[in-house]
């Protein structure tokens, strides 16, 4: 198997190599680092639907959203409304790496649905957007007439499909567009994507 480096991984890497293997110098080495708050955060209202979109390692907030609900559900017995997760990744065999859990989860109501995507397990290719798409009157109803807030993280590329996919979702309405940006002032729609 290949080795892999994610982004940030890879970055630390190559910093190291080229200030410590390759100089062998013993000086500190002093990289850059942002942090900023995420822009996902759970609803006050517990009954609000959210539509949960991740690919890749873009899954990760979600499932933190995910789990603080299993623990809300467990201490708190209120009332919850749905939470649809929409995930892709290229194998299920090698990327699936939450799979015993998400299921568990779906199995278990805390999930009201699983919406999996692995783009290279078949011959044609499936991807988060073209699920989004083919649940079209399900999430219109989320969105437009629950009031379902959308959540999507994962590369530049998914977020800009997904957007796209979102819009069509929308069509129903006389302005899908102005919608979107509506919902994307008011929080409904929030996206980290990176490039």
């Amino acid at each position: 198997m290949k080795d892999k480096k994610g982004l940030c991984t890879g970055y630390i890497d190559r910093i190291y190599r080229k200030n410590f293997l390759m100089t062998s110098s013993q000086e500190p080495c002093f990289m850059k680092c942002v942090l900023k708050d995420s822009l996902f955060k759970l609803p006050i209202d517990t009954m609000t639907p959210i539509v949960m979109i991740g690919a890749g390692c873009g899954v990760s907030p979600f499932i933190s959203y995910i789990e603080e609900r299993e623990w809300l559900v467990k201490n708190q017995k209120e009332k919850y409304g749905p939470l649809e997760l929409y995930f892709g990744c290229r194998k299920k065999t090698a990327d699936f790496i939450y799979e015993k859990k998400m299921i568990r989860w779906k199995d278990e109501g805390l999930l009201s649905g699983l919406h999996l995507a692995f783009s290279r397990d078949q011959a044609a290719k499936v991807y988060v957007q073209g699920l989004l798409k083919g649940n079209k009157k399900q999430l219109y109803e989320l969105i437009k007439e629950k009031g379902a807030i959308v959540a999507v993280c994962g590369s530049l590329n998914v977020g800009q499909e997904v957007y796209n996919a979102i819009l069509d979702v929308l069509s129903e309405d006389a302005n899908p567009k102005a919608l979107l940006v509506d919902m994307e002032k008011n929080g409904r729609y929030v996206a980290e994507v990176w490039n």
